[in-house]
């Protein structure tokens, strides 16, 4: 006699009823035969800032195209706290100190979560999330470096949860009652680091240093304004020059405010940057000289603005500008010699474009551009705008390009005026060499020179490097402990370096610790079986002032097998007994335990669904042992599992679609009393 039995269900703890019930033989034996079902699995893998003795010490060493900064454990502290974005800080953990995010005060330091999207979210609120440990490195090396920025391009994979949207879970005070989940994995973590001029442009300005005697010919200096006079004989084009206007090669600009009296039109006025470059000794600077006419004099400018004055046909006193940008040379011939003759090459070559005389700003910016051919491409911009005004608002007019073998060079301003009094260039700006430019231009042609045009990570050198927690943190994120035996000591360890892209824009990808089998041991990934609520998973933990997650509801491993029980039938446990010379135990399993189903998944550190797909051809079977037979019409039935890591039994609520699972119940053969006695004295009492 056998029964075969089918049951279904879309929970794994259900009761199964039998409208016509069904009677268990005597002595029967009940195996499980088949399951079938879906199990999703949340993995959440954490990364612990481990335990900073002094957040001043050095964290990670950071190179972009030969600029070196090592970023502090304050400073990456720094950029948490401005997640996601400086002008609109987050307010999901506020009370999170400095000392309690290394853990120097609190119950623990500071945990991310490495993969999941959790959104904390109020029908009337904005939602808010914990920083990706990414997006915080990221921001640490944009506030560091001065013209590049750095953003988080990490590649996630999104995975089925079970776990609907529209949650609510509370902590700190607040009820998050629209919050969602989205299971996401790592694929890859990535940081992008582009040009960003921008931030040296947009920074303050400052005044121009006072002119020497030997800077100014036929100009005076005082207030701010650099005013022109009328000089004797020789009658000259009146210059002066500012050595110590050092502007940044990486966005800064020279600007000034030009004034045309009314009383002087007619009269001419240029100002423009000359690439020649200067000298290390004190005395290898620009100097002033006499020039005849305007026309000879701004072949000194590379790239410069010449302001003017005409009178249109209705009398009206017009100001106008034009572009130098760079020079021409011709060869002239008179009938009886040849010369060379320079000019400046101006854009247009006449004088059109008006400008607000006294009112209105001209800036010179310069910044890099693409390198070509082994040498440095520099992009001048002048720039049109209300003085008053930021930089940011005033117009690109004209763009020039030049190629320079060194990045390490001092374009240095240069003023002319015609020969005349009063006429000035108003409060004269620039923006000051930063120490970013002057890392990058003496980089290119030093022995370290292999550093240029790379994008490297390397945690730092400090003896905090050597604690275990530092290895631990480091180790999670794919930087290996070793030595690489290469020149100095910040180099003798695991690092990652990208040479892909240009100078101006680099990405720089790199794995998890581990390979794809043992993330989840690298991560400290916590398994959370048929979780349906996210408050299943996360707390407020107000001892350590953050979000966590739930520790006692989580598998440290993902398990080894299901176990399936039939609560409401006597399945007994086997016993066993061993004796040894100095002992002797006696051990028992567990009841109404029916079967072990192994729980075959390729899941290791990402959420998923785990398809159990069980089927066996030689059936255990397990008796009920009783001794007469009955009638029942429900099986109730519990499948969880049992973590031995803390002996603990974890149920599983949610299941995915719908269980099926197999029972087969035979009947045992009787013993055959008369074969087992029949030349045997003793007759066993049954």
């Amino acid at each position: 006699m056998s029964i075969n039995a089918v049951l279904t269900s879309d929970k794994a703890n259900f009761q199964n009823y039998f409208p016509d019930g069904i009677v268990i033989p005597e002595r029967a034996n009940m195996a499980l035969t088949k399951l079938g079902m879906d199990i999703p699995v949340i993995a959440q893998n954490t990364l612990n800032i481990p335990l900073v003795p002094d957040p001043t010490l050095e964290m990670i060493r950071v190179e972009i195209d030969g600029i070196v900064h090592n970023i502090t454990w304050r400073e990456f502290y720094t950029a948490w706290t401005q997640y996601p974005d400086p002008a609109a800080v987050s307010t999901l953990e506020p009370a999170m100190t400095e000392n309690n995010f290394f853990g120097i005060t609190g119950t623990d330091s500071y945990q991310f979560w490495t993969n999941n999207s959790i959104i904390f979210d109020r029908a009337a609120g904005t939602p808010q999330s914990k920083a990706p440990f990414t997006w915080c490195l990221a921001r640490a090396i944009e506030n560091k470096f001065q013209f590049y920025s750095c953003r988080d391009i990490t590649e996630y994979e999104t995975h089925y949860s079970g776990i609907q949207d529209g949650q609510t879970i509370t902590g700190n005070a607040v009820v998050y009652d629209n919050s969602s989940f989205k299971a996401t994995s790592v694929k890859q973590y990535g940081l992008n680091v582009s040009y960003n001029s921008s931030k040296i442009s947009n920074s303050a300005f400052t005044a121009a240093p006072a002119f020497s005697a030997t800077e100014l010919n036929g100009f005076g200096f005082g207030g701010n304004l650099l005013t022109s006079t009328v000089t004797a004989a020789p009658a000259r084009i009146n210059m002066a020059v500012n050595n110590e206007m050092i502007i940044d090669p990486n966005g800064g600009h020279v600007s000034v405010r030009p004034n045309i009296p009314a009383g002087n039109a007619g009269s001419n006025m240029a100002f423009g940057l000359s690439l020649e470059g200067q000298g290390n000794s004190a005395d290898d600077e620009y100097n002033v000289r006499n020039f005849t006419t305007l026309a000879e004099a701004t072949t000194c400018l590379d790239i410069g603005v010449q302001f003017e004055t005409f009178t249109d046909n209705n009398g009206a006193l017009k100001y106008v500008y034009k572009i130098i940008d760079g020079q021409k040379e011709f060869v002239y011939y008179d009938g009886a010699a040849a010369a060379n003759v320079t000019l400046s090459n101006f854009k247009p070559n006449t004088a059109l474009v008006k400008f607000n005389n006294d009112g209105d700003r001209f800036y010179i910016l310069m910044r890099r551009g693409n390198n070509k051919n082994n040498t440095n491409q520099f992009i001048f911009e002048v720039l049109h705008g209300t003085d008053g005004d930021a930089i940011a608002q005033a117009k690109v007019v004209y763009t020039a390009t030049r190629y320079l073998d060194n990045a390490d060079i001092i374009p240095t301003p240069i003023f002319f005026s015609d020969n005349v009094a009063g006429n000035i260039f108003q409060t004269p700006r620039y923006i000051e060499i930063e120490a970013d430019s002057q890392q990058e231009g003496s980089a290119e042609f030093s022995y370290r020179g292999g550093n240029i045009g790379t994008f490297k990570l390397s945690p730092a050198t400090t003896t905090f490097y050597d604690d275990a927690s530092s290895k631990e943190f480091w180790g999670k994120i794919g930087f290996m402990f070793n030595t690489t035996g290469q020149d100095n000591v910040d180099n003798t360890m695991n690092f990652k370096i990208s040479t892909d892209g240009t100078q101006l824009n680099k990405s720089l990808y790199w794995k998890q610790g581990g390979s794809a089998q043992e993330i989840g041991y690298f991560n400290n990934t916590d398994y959370y079986l048929g979780v349906s609520q996210i408050r299943e998973i996360y707390f407020y933990d107000a001892g350590s002032t953050q979000w966590k997650t739930i520790a006692t509801n989580a598998l440290t491993d993902i398990p080894k097998y299901l176990n399936v029980y039939l609560t409401n039938q006597n399945i007994s446990a086997y016993t066993g007994s061993a004796n040894f010379a100095n002992s002797a135990f006696t051990q028992q399993g567990e009841d109404r335990l029916l079967c072990l189903v192994p729980f075959d998944t390729d899941i290791t550190s990402e959420s998923g669904i785990a398809q159990i797909r069980y089927e066996t051809f030689n059936p255990y079977y397990r008796p009920l042992n009783n001794p007469i037979s009955y009638k029942m019409n429900d099986f109730i039935v519990e499948i969880s599992v049992h973590d031995p890591n803390t002996n603990n039994r974890f149920e599983i609520k949610n299941i995915a679609g719908i269980l099926k699972m197999g029972l087969n119940i035979t009947k045992s053969v009787r013993p055959n009393l008369e074969r087992i006695t029949r030349h045997n004295d003793l007759v066993p009492i049954i």
